[in-house]
């Protein structure tokens, strides 16, 4: 957004400056002032056309920060890390960020970071700012910044969402607060909803938003769908923000969100950082994204270069789950649920108590299985392509189930003492 401020609207694309005239009077202005960085979608670990090389993109990103005139106080990662939060995706990403020549990091996490169990690899690295919660806050030159998480309570027919016991928390931590105080709130997921078809969306956004409303500059920065759209309402301004790693289709421009391909000399137009700057004088915060600008060859490498990771590679493991006890044979044929087109096949299935079901996932994409019934809970590590899920279904009852990062794919499974019973 270049030239006039606007008080509510929505913008897609990448910005260049939010309240100031041009891009050159943000430099001039921010001079000497507090800026601090944004980084968002790494996805260390992805390997698929649409990037390849995403620690060798990363890297760039890190060139371009590490570059900068002004040397910011710190950068946010506003999640998705990994890909598939595997441990050795956590120690990679940890080595590579570890390049920022920043004194800190602040993070939170996204989805991809609780696929394999809840938010532990998250917390182990990244855990000790927040008490192990994963939402926190803290204090710099006069702005108040608050760290929100929104990955982890996935329901069918439902955006993710807060929590109870996160927006009490955050209603006492902003309660001392005059509302002079500048915020910046960030989290993975948009807290507001830009396309719920594809649960780019918060459930409870507005009650938290409801309690930033008394506060004269409120910027809210998110992930998750690897483009810059923007929102301004009153005094709150939300911007979502460019991936490292590879981009994503605009709302509702395909039939589903995931990874999407672009030419390799137009892959660096669409991947970038952000810069964020407190300047005086102006109620909301100076904003301006980086583009990754690269050829083909500076973005995904040559045959005859050293690979960036030096020949490491990030394994990716099967992982088998049962329900409940392990069963040394299934009492009948396994059967296969098709992961597909963003999409459960079949989406509703009655078997007998006893039947090992085998989710296999067919898009170029990750997805998870994520369910409950009779007995307890019970859910998959992230699946990439041709990954299966396998369960076998100790009790009768009725079980549904969804991908916990594209929730409105979701299933049920009746399982039955007898064919006989109905569904």
């Amino acid at each position: 957004m270049v030239g006039r401020r606007h008080r509510m609207g929505v913008v897609g694309g990448v910005s260049r400056a939010l309240g100031l005239a041009s891009e050159s009077k943000v430099a001039k202005a921010a001079k000497g002032q507090f800026t601090f960085v944004q980084i968002s979608d790494t996805h260390v670990g992805f390997h698929k056309d649409a990037n390849p090389d995403v620690i060798g993109t990363l890297r760039r990103a890190i060139g371009d920060i590490n570059a900068l005139a002004q040397r910011p106080a710190f950068a946010l990662h506003t999640g998705d890390i990994t890909h598939l939060s595997k441990p050795e995706e956590f120690d990679l990403a940890a080595s590579v960020l570890g390049e920022i020549k920043l004194d800190r990091i602040h993070y939170v996490p996204g989805e991809h970071d609780a696929l394999d169990s809840g938010l532990s690899g998250f917390l182990t690295h990244y855990g000790a700012e927040s008490g192990q919660r994963g939402y926190y806050s803290f204090h710099d030159h006069g702005v108040h910044f608050v760290g929100l998480v929104n990955v982890v309570d996935f329901k069918a027919n439902s955006l993710a969402a807060l929590g109870d016991d996160q927006l009490k928390w955050l209603r006492q931590d902003l309660s001392a607060l005059p509302a002079s105080t500048p915020l910046v709130v960030f989290a993975h997921i948009p807290l507001w909803n830009v396309y719920e078809a594809w649960g780019w969306g918060t459930a409870d956004s507005e009650q938290a938003v409801q309690l930033l409303r008394r506060f004269g500059s409120v910027t809210v920065l998110n992930g998750h769908i690897h483009q810059v759209i923007q929102k301004i309402e009153g005094n709150i301004a939300f911007h979502t923000a460019l991936s490292t790693a590879y981009p994503q289709p605009a709302p509702g421009t395909a039939e589903s969100p995931g990874p999407l391909t672009v030419a390799a000399n137009e892959l660096g137009r669409v991947l970038g950082t952000r810069r964020i700057t407190k300047v005086s004088g102006t109620r909301a915060l100076a904003t301006i994204d980086t583009p990754i600008i690269h050829d083909a060859q500076a973005a995904l490498g040559t045959q005859d270069e050293e690979p960036v990771m030096n020949g490491a590679r990030v394994l990716r493991t099967l992982s088998m789950i049962l329900f409940a006890a392990a069963s040394s044979q299934a009492a009948t044929p396994p059967q296969e649920i098709d992961i597909s087109q963003f999409a459960f096949s079949p989406r509703e299935l009655t078997v007998p108590v006893g039947t090992e079901l085998i989710w296999v996932n067919h898009d170029q994409t990750i997805h998870s299985v994520i369910g409950q019934g009779e007995g307890g809970k019970f859910s998959s590590p992230g699946l990439d392509s041709g990954d299966r899920f396998r369960m076998v279904f100790k009790h009768s009852g009725d079980f549904t189930y969804v991908c916990s990062l594209h929730p409105y794919m979701k299933g049920v499974v009746h399982v039955r003492e007898s064919l006989a019973q109905p569904p």
